[in-house]
Order: C-alpha cells, then sequence, then structure tokens
C-alpha cells in the first residue's frame, strides 16, 4: 500500500470512518503497526472526540474508590462449596466481577499462554498479515480496533480472535500460539464447566449445566495494547457490557481493567493478582437465568 494511502489516516481532512478503517485494514499491520511505524500522534481512526475525551477523563473520583472487586478462593471446593457459591452469588449480584483464586489453571499454563500470545503480536507484520480478516466465519483471524464499526473511534487494541475446535485439537490456531492456546482452552473449560455449575446452586438451580448454561467455549481472544503515544486522546476498550453469559479474563502484570460500580458510580481497578483469573458477568445472565448461553474467553495482554 502506497504510504500516502497511509498517511491520509492522520489528517484532520481524512476520508469518513469507513472509508479510514478500510485503508487501515487494507496495512494488515494492526495498531502495533502504526506504532512501529514511528508515529507520533494518535490518527483520527483512533482518537476519541474531546467530550468523550474528557468524560474519560473526569469518571473516576479524585480520591480511590472505597470499593474492591471480590476475590474468591476456590481452594477446598469439594468442603467449602456452600461458601464459594454464596461468595460468587454475592459478587455477581453487587459488582457482577469477581477474581478467582486456587481455580485449578495452573499458574505455568497462565503464563505460557500469555509469552506465546505476545510472540504471535509481536512478530513482523508480514508473518501475522495472512490472519488479518473481519471475516467473521474465519476460525482465526486478527483484527485491530475489535469492535469499532459500532463507535465514534477505535479502540486502542490488536486482537486475535479465535473460534475453539469443539474437540480438543485446535489445528487452525497460528502455530506460534497453538500448543499453549490448546492446552489453555482445555482448562479454561474445565473451569467454565465448575464455575457454571457454582452459578446454577447461586441461582437456586440444581448444580447440572446443562440446565442453565451451555459451557461451549465459542470465542479465546488474545488482546494486546502497544504503547500509544497520546494515550490521554485514545482508549483500549470503551466502556460496555458483555453480551455472554460470563467472561473469564486473565490479565498479566500491567493491569488496567475496571468495572462501574453503580452504588459509587465510579469504576474500580481491577487488580492483577498472580495466578487469578477474573470473572465478569454478561448480559445473557443478567438477563434470564433460564437462557442458556456462551463462554467466552479473553486473555488480555
Amino acid at each position: 500500500m502506497a504510504a500516502s494511502s497511509v498517511d491520509s489516516l492522520y489528517f484532520d481532512n481524512a476520508a469518513d470512518s469507513e472509508e479510514a478503517a478500510r485503508l487501515f485494514d487494507e496495512t494488515k499491520g494492526g495498531v502495533k503497526g502504526l506504532v512501529d511505524s514511528g508515529i507520533t500522534t494518535v490518527p483520527k481512526l483512533f482518537r476519541l472526540s474531546p467530550q468523550t475525551a474528557s468524560q474519560y477523563g473526569t469518571t473516576r473520583s479524585k480520591s480511590p474508590c472505597p470499593f474492591a472487586v471480590p476475590v474468591i478462593d476456590m481452594k477446598d471446593l469439594e468442603s467449602r462449596r456452600a461458601v464459594v457459591v454464596e461468595e460468587i452469588r454475592r459478587a455477581a449480584a453487587e459488582l457482577g466481577m469477581f477474581q478467582l483464586v486456587n481455580h485449578g489453571v495452573e499458574v505455568s499454563v497462565m503464563e505460557d499462554m500469555m509469552a506465546e500470545a505476545r510472540q504471535f503480536h509481536e512478530q513482523p507484520t508480514e508473518l501475522k498479515q495472512g490472519y488479518y480478516s473481519r471475516d467473521v466465519t474465519q476460525k482465526a483471524r486478527f483484527i485491530s480496533g475489535y469492535g469499532a464499526l459500532r463507535r465514534s473511534s477505535f479502540n486502542w487494541v490488536d486482537t486475535l480472535l479465535m473460534t475453539p475446535a469443539p474437540s480438543d485439537a485446535q489445528d487452525h490456531l497460528p502455530i506460534i500460539c497453538r500448543d499453549s492456546a490448546t492446552i489453555f482452552i482445555g482448562r479454561i473449560r474445565e473451569l467454565g464447566e465448575t464455575l457454571s455449575q457454582l452459578l446454577s446452586l447461586a441461582l437456586g438451580l440444581t448444580p447440572s449445566t446443562n440446565e442453565f448454561i451451555s459451557t461451549n467455549l465459542t470465542t479465546a481472544n488474545l488482546n494486546y495494547y502497544p504503547p500509544c503515544p497520546e494515550p490521554e486522546v485514545a482508549i483500549a476498550a470503551n466502556p460496555h457490557f458483555d453480551t455472554s453469559t460470563f467472561t473469564i479474563l486473565l490479565q498479566d502484570q500491567v493491569g488496567g481493567l475496571q468495572v462501574f460500580h453503580e452504588g459509587a458510580a465510579d469504576w474500580v481497578d481491577v487488580p492483577s493478582l498472580h495466578g487469578a483469573l477474573v470473572v465478569n458477568i454478561g448480559n445473557m445472565l443478567q438477563v434470564s437465568k433460564l437462557i442458556k448461553g456462551y463462554l467466552f474467553l479473553f486473555c488480555a495482554l
């Protein structure tokens, strides 16, 4: 693609958002490609409006929010099941998010997933551009600005979206992260089944997952957030609700995840805890306890 076409993304008189998105997609380099090119300002495609940037800058209170995301220990689950179920019920109802420790997914498995996810995103563009696509039928695809076409600006993020196969074999995934992803997906499926049973009990149902939640892992996303030259005018993830039943997230040590507390009308930081996994309750679970939902996995770098 000609350099002048890429440069047009940086001017105030660039084409409308759809045309700018098309030009950006043609580079197949993602946000990291922009950063690697040496940009010093955020392109218009990713730039928040002054009103939105101001809103994000003033949403959080000057003093720390007194609320914290609950941390639920799953150790000795069989003997502590009633306690864990009540902790999950309370956290899901009050905040819609909690962290799990001693959940059965080995730290080494999570670390390997993080390392290979980073390797995918940090490899040269020519080695990953074959996966760049907005075709939702593609089982493994690399995109940027996840969810951006529904919003006024692109999110500052590169994402590898993967649709796990029903079996343990994940031959369609990129070789560079296939081994770790296959193991990680298997462990998350096991945790998802256990969590589905606990949520069923918290709702007063039987622990049968078939009665409430399908444990079909429908999407596994590996998110990567490159350094931003103007972090005050861009955002990694717009405020949103997950449309799933629940989401399991793995954070790195940098953190940055927040959840909105309606009672406090403020954002609560979700600290990065070594070995922990974050669970976010999605709209499907909030809408009806009888609707079968889907389990989404987001691995955030």
